[in-house]
């Protein structure tokens, strides 16, 4: 949407239009001129049919989906091609009980009001999050809204079978992940919250111009171990809480006084860490306690605690 403002700024009379289309078809399958964009539209629809091609919305059975309803858009009509040389990837096409080869395009979008189709995501960056499907496009475009956040970008990562939400996002100037996380809170549900927020100097992008998720995973992680150093552990005790810490969040502990909930922990977080102290105290810490003291010293503190009681 940014790109259609600063175009039209510099060239009004200009005709810019938003094109639509994918290696699997001869040309573009769906056009949309954006001289027709609402000024308070957050994206640019893909448009409608172009070049005689056919674009449907589906669900996971393959159902053509009402006009407002997310699901994979397929391709169908002549400038589709056959299949794959060598056949890799022939999953992808598919023929209907009309005998109608469409190909399975991966994105996700939905049939807007007018008619024109909307693009919303990727089918494969929607995850399940604690029984809830969540989109990584509408973490990322919540983020891109916030004060001097300049773009924004979200992966996911497993932790015990769980996924977890890694969102990053790159300002002009250094902005803290706790003011982000608030920000977040008053916007997204519970269960939409990431687990981890960095920020990063650039979002990696593939070669054709779009967020190279694994790329951005590898820097994270990269920025992770420099920042490492940001807590230092006084004894054993803190030095196994903040390994449980990091397993249990995806970061070390910034500092000491950085809390557990605000370092993207959540109330079935807080019972796993309960769970896995009980090596370190001897016996399971109790959790109303821990939600008390969520740092790392403090809950160090309670270990010590909990062992003294145990051995008295």
């Amino acid at each position: 949407m940014d790109t259609v403002l600063r175009f039209r700024e510099v060239w009004p009379d200009a005709t810019l239009l938003n094109l639509y289309g994918m290696t699997e078809t001869a040309s573009n399958v769906a056009a949309y001129d954006t001289a027709r964009l609402p000024a308070d539209a957050e994206r640019v629809p893909v448009g409608r049919p172009v070049a005689g091609a056919s674009l449907s919305v589906r669900d996971r059975l393959g159902r053509r989906l009402p006009s407002g309803v997310a699901g994979e858009v397929w391709v169908s009509g002549p400038p589709l091609a056959l299949g794959y040389v060598g056949g890799d990837g022939e999953d992808r096409f598919t023929t209907d009980d009309a005998g109608v080869l469409h190909y399975r395009t991966g994105d996700r979008g939905r049939q807007l009001p007018d008619g024109v189709l909307g693009i919303t995501g990727r089918a494969d960056n929607q995850i399940t999050v604690r029984g809830y499907r969540v989109e990584l496009e509408e973490i990322e475009a919540t983020l891109r809204k916030a004060p001097d956040i300049t773009d924004a970008g979200a992966y996911a990562e497993s932790e015990g079978g769980d996924a977890r939400i890694v969102a990053c996002f790159t300002a002009d100037e250094e902005s803290g992940p706790a003011a982000l996380r608030g920000y977040l809170r008053d916007r997204l549900p519970d269960y939409m919250l990431p687990a981890r927020i960095q920020q990063v100097p650039r979002l990696p992008l593939s070669t054709n111009g779009k967020l190279d998720r694994t790329a951005l995973r590898t820097l994270v992680e990269s920025i992770g171990q420099e920042q490492t150093a940001g807590f230092t552990p006084t004894d054993d005790t803190e030095t196994a809480v903040a390994a449980l810490w990091q397993e249990l969040l995806g970061a070390p502990p910034a500092s000491a006084d950085q809390n557990f909930f605000d370092a993207g922990g959540h109330s079935l977080l807080a019972v796993r860490l309960a769970n896995r102290l009980a090596k370190t105290a001897g016996r399971r810490v109790p959790l109303r306690r821990i939600l008390g003291a969520p740092t790392v010293p403090a809950i160090a503190a309670l270990c010590r605690e909990t062992q003294q009681e145990e051995q008295a």
